[in-house]
């Protein structure tokens, strides 16, 4: 008897430094955030969060479900203001009966005011506590970040969710915390990062209009980590190509009969820069190849006839061409940034050269001359080359 004693007694004394999960925390009482906005009004910043409601998504969109009310949103916004970041974080907590936990978060918009003052600041928090990860993407946002959080984005259950898709489709290495800062600490290149913005649909007069996303081109940023300007349309597809950085590539070019355009989508294109320097004279060759095919040939141009691919093929040469000198000289001429990455690519291969021009780049960057060579390759016309629904006598060879 003695010993079952001893032993339950020595059980028991083990036992005692075994406290159980002390520091746990339930998941009821946690704010999970899936995306953040940060903006600069005056000399405030202002944090948004964004959390979802688990009662309200039972369907995607702004339906309510699953023990929810009716119409009311699956999400919750709050923005606060704060000298710094960390400032508005900790009044926004003040603010809620749950914990904002930040580990879950997989977007970044930064609004477009505080990217223009810089946004190294910005990036401190971010990269300092842990629950920030680096691996979330970033946006920056016409006008204000907290608007893109609030848009309603119809086919989501969350903004959060439309962004994070949004960027990951932007680019073949789409845009993270982490690349940015590697941009920002590197010599010889500069961030470059896609641009949101809220806008409208038009469903009809009997179902009303409602916000959504959209992705509108790609922000550039200059030496000092500020937003130098905006590139749309065809020249943000020239400088994702030129950075070989360029998905679902898309060219329509007017066709030779001059009574309608055809459009060539990429399968593949790849970009190489290579650089050239001759005393003070900084060239930039770049080698595009590409392998596309015809998806839409609304001329009456038969693409099957005699040589005539091959003509449309020079044509989208010419446009990919153009596209890309205007993009590159925008960026390098007028906004003097680089996200090219020519500066390093000069350091690779002239590193003296790169030492004695480091100091006055920019200067070197305005006068940089670009030189496109395209080399592309259209493989497929799709079921037909003659153009669908057109008589004999309407095809133009």
């Amino acid at each position: 008897m003695r010993k079952w004693m001893v032993l339950l007694l020595t059980l028991g004394l083990t036992a005692l430094p075994l406290t159980g999960c002390w520091d746990r925390r339930e998941i009821n009482d946690i704010a999970f955030v899936v995306a953040t906005a940060f903006d600069k009004q005056e000399d405030q910043y202002i944090a948004s969060v964004q959390v979802p409601l688990p009662g309200q998504m039972g369907s995607v969109g702004n339906a309510g479900g699953g023990g929810g009310t009716s119409g009311e949103k699956p999400w919750f916004i709050d923005s606060t203001a704060g000298k710094n970041i960390r400032d508005a974080n900790i009044k926004q907590q003040k603010s809620l009966s749950r914990a904002l936990y930040f580990a879950h978060r997989r977007v970044l918009v930064l609004g477009e005011d505080l990217s223009k003052e810089g946004i190294a600041p910005v990036m401190d928090v971010v990269s300092r506590v842990p629950q920030n990860r680096l691996t979330s993407f970033l946006l920056i946002a016409e006008g204000l970040g907290r608007d893109v959080l609030s848009a309603d984005a119809p086919t989501e259950q969350f903004p959060g969710e439309m962004l994070r898709e949004l960027a990951q489709n932007s680019m073949k290495r789409p845009q993270m915390i982490k690349h940015v800062v590697e941009a920002m600490l590197s010599d010889g290149i500069d961030p470059v990062v896609p641009v949101v913005h809220v806008t409208k649909t038009h469903p009809g007069q009997a179902t009303p209009s409602r916000t959504n996303l959209q992705m509108s081109g790609v922000a550039v940023f200059n030496g000092e980590n500020r937003l130098a300007g905006i590139l749309y349309q065809d020249k943000a597809q020239g400088l994702l190509m030129a950075m070989d950085q360029s998905r679902n590539t898309q060219v329509t070019v007017l066709a030779p009969s001059k009574d309608g355009y055809i459009t060539v989508v990429f399968q593949e294109n790849r970009a190489t820069i290579i650089p050239e320097i001759k005393g003070d004279q900084v060239t930039m060759h770049i080698r595009i190849r590409g392998k596309g095919s015809v998806v839409e040939n609304e001329s009456t141009y038969d693409l099957g006839y005699n040589g005539n691919l091959i003509k449309i093929e020079r044509l989208v040469q010419e446009k990919i061409q153009s596209e890309i000198k205007e993009a590159v000289e925008e960026a390098a001429h007028r906004l003097h940034a680089d996200p090219m990455g020519l500066g390093l690519r000069v350091y690779r291969s002239y590193t003296e050269d790169w030492y004695r021009m480091k100091k006055d780049w920019p200067r070197y960057l305005a006068n940089v001359k670009v030189v496109v060579e395209p080399n592309i390759h259209i493989e497929h016309t799709g079921f037909t080359t003659l153009p669908f629904g057109r008589k004999d006598g309407e095809i133009t060879r």
